[in-house]
């Protein structure tokens, strides 16, 4: 089996998995890990939550841009 990492994925594996920027072979090995361990578990869970905010701030942003372009 190949390894992707040693013990835990590294922070720039869980984003590249979470935006689907990995292979299908290094997203299931990420996959079996973080169903297993609780703190990879939690380390995706606080990233899924930081994009959704980053996602938020950039869709009120661009209407906040359409607004002052309107008006």
């Amino acid at each position: 089996m190949e390894k992707l990492f040693n013990v835990h994925p590294s922070d720039d594996q869980l984003d590249l998995y979470l935006v689907g920027h990995l292979l299908p072979k290094h997203e299931r090995l990420i996959e079996e890990h973080y169903l297993k361990c609780a703190i990879c578990l939690d380390r995706i869970a606080s990233i899924t939550e930081f994009i959704a905010v980053l996602k938020t701030a950039a869709k009120v942003e661009r209407g906040q841009r359409r607004m002052v372009s309107v008006g």
